[in-house]
């Protein structure tokens, strides 16, 4: 039920073994036995697009317009708008853990490394963006170490083997940083 453009015109013929279901806005992805995906919904919001031969999937991670999917080997695979993380970063290294916000991804990589990809307001900027006069801060250059990673809608956090949190994406929402006297969280 519901809209067709939307993926309300039913799901696609012969999807079976299903272990998992994802939503973005417009579109639903499927992980199936065996890794594969099965999306439908508005191609352009990741409904069409799924990666041809795209196997060993473990989780899939959803924002408005774009899904990651995250496979067992740690390497990702994204597909759905690029502005909203549907295009993964070339240098993106194998990753041990994935959060998304309302239009962005952010990803710890198996050297401690934080990588973002997606909408700048939304936390997806390496560097600081003002949009419409709202400071968008990217990941901190100096974050190291980092163990995982956590989203609200509009920033993210981001947990060190040292106990410390550092924040980035929209100023007003979470994005500007962590309060002074949060230290030691571990």
């Amino acid at each position: 039920w519901g809209a067709n453009y939307a993926g309300g015109a039913g799901i696609p013929v012969g999807l079976a073994n299903v272990t998992a279901i994802y939503s973005g806005r417009y579109a639903f992805a499927t992980l199936c036995e065996g890794g594969t995906i099965v999306a439908w919904g508005r191609g352009a919001d990741g409904g069409a697009g799924v990666p041809v031969g795209l196997s060993h999937v473990t989780t899939v991670y959803s924002v408005e317009s774009a899904f990651t999917a995250h496979k067992e080997d740690g390497r990702v695979v994204a597909w759905g708008s690029p502005g909203a993380g549907g295009t993964v970063p070339a240098d993106l290294e194998v990753v041990s853990s994935i959060s998304a916000s309302r239009g962005a991804f952010a990803a710890v990589t198996e050297h401690g490394t934080v990588i973002a990809w997606g909408s700048a307001r939304h936390g997806g900027s390496m560097n600081d963006v003002t949009i419409d006069g709202v400071l968008h801060t990217g990941v901190p250059a100096d974050l190291k170490d980092a163990v995982a990673v956590y989203s609200s809608q509009q920033s993210f956090a981001a947990l060190t083997s040292q106990g410390s949190v550092a924040a980035w994406g929209d100023s007003r929402w979470g994005g500007s940083g962590v309060p002074a006297s949060l230290q030691n969280v571990m």
